[in-house]
């Protein structure tokens, strides 16, 4: 179920005739290349993300706790491409379906896992915003382990499937990048529902606040803004990649396992792991809960960073706002050791 993957080892197929035992791709080189980098910057970002919200207790909303969890599972989802990457600059290319599954079972997994929580994120904010006295009197605990519970079962779903079918099909060589099958699978229905169920919500919850009785307050408009922003890059990320894969491939009669099918499905998935890439950006932009928290954790960063420096040169800043007892007895020691050996500082 998962591959760019629907490469067979048949010479008839496109992919294997262009690529099959031809040594170093420019091509696949650039093209997975392009998502080495795409995923090391949007893992920072969203590792940053993450720690920030674990670090900071004001920040333990049912809505953060989730984002900490999306950013972590898209974390270990894009591991993928490094293992592509590896294969491709080889110039191997191919390798066994089975073998790509196993190397790729934490991807995968979190591939799976992933898609919900962003339909999930979703739901939390449209029942936050239309039922607001309801919601609050609910433990979000207890819906917080009911969502990674339907999002491991997906996942772990969808990874016993691919064990399945890889050990099924031993001789089967892919390109060992992870993604649901370009056929219309009941999986690639299930994810396309939930990203127009995140759209819906996304719509409804902007309409809501867009047309709320009274004058906006600062709040209330930087919430729009992060919205509509973040009903774009629903609307433009995964909802267009896996839409492609469903409906406008077979439209325009795209065939699977050509090479236009390959490259039009890798340029999808790399506007979506952008997408990904800026959920920091935009609540940094539009969130003054997660503004303030980064700039605090920033500080606290530069802070560590500046005693670490002084603790390892043993000399103070011009401008220091603290002292580090530890640099100043060094520096007391190794004057009075100059001393005792008939040499003082001042005479250097």
């Amino acid at each position: 179920m998962s591959s760019s993957s629907n490469s067979s080892s048949s010479a008839k197929n496109e992919m294997n005739q262009m690529f099959y035992g031809t040594g170093p791709s420019a091509w696949l080189i650039s093209l997975f290349g392009i998502k080495v980098i795409i995923s090391i910057v949007g893992s920072t970002l969203n590792g940053t993300l993450a720690y920030v919200i674990l670090r900071n207790k004001s920040m333990n909303s049912l809505c953060n706790k989730l984002i900490a969890c999306y950013s972590i599972g898209s974390i270990f989802q894009q591991l993928n491409f490094f293992v592509t990457f590896a294969t491709v600059i080889t110039g191997n290319n191919f390798i066994l379906y089975k073998t790509c599954v196993l190397i790729q079972l934490l991807p995968i997994f979190f591939s799976f896992f992933s898609f919900p929580l962003t339909f999930f994120i979703a739901i939390e904010r449209f029942l936050a915003i239309f039922f607001p006295i309801w919601y609050k009197k609910r433990n979000g605990n207890n819906f917080l382990i009911i969502i990674l519970f339907c999002c491991f079962v997906l996942g772990s779903y969808v990874t016993s499937v691919d064990i399945i079918t890889s050990f099924g099909n031993p001789n089967t060589l892919v390109i060992c990048a992870i993604g649901p099958k370009i056929d219309a699978s009941l999986v690639n229905y299930l994810i396309l529902g939930m990203n127009f169920g995140s759209i819906c919500a996304y719509l409804a919850v902007w309409i809501r606040i867009k047309f709320a009785v009274g004058n906006y307050t600062d709040y209330q408009t930087h919430l729009l803004k992060c919205l509509f922003v973040l009903l774009l890059l629903e609307l433009f990320g995964w909802t267009f990649s896996v839409g492609l894969r469903v409906f406008i491939g077979p439209l325009f009669g795209i065939v699977s396992g050509t090479f236009l099918n390959f490259l039009i499905i890798n340029l999808a998935t790399n506007i979506a792991y952008i997408a990904i890439a800026l959920n920091l950006p935009v609540l940094y932009t539009f969130s003054k809960e997660h503004r303030t928290a980064l700039n605090k954790q920033w500080i606290k960063i530069k802070a560590i960073l500046r005693l670490s420096t002084v603790h390892a040169t043993g000399v103070q800043p011009a401008n220091a706002v603290f002292v580090v007892p530890n640099a100043i007895s060094r520096q007391q020691t190794s004057s009075q050791s100059l001393k005792t050996n008939g040499i003082s500082a001042r005479g250097y």
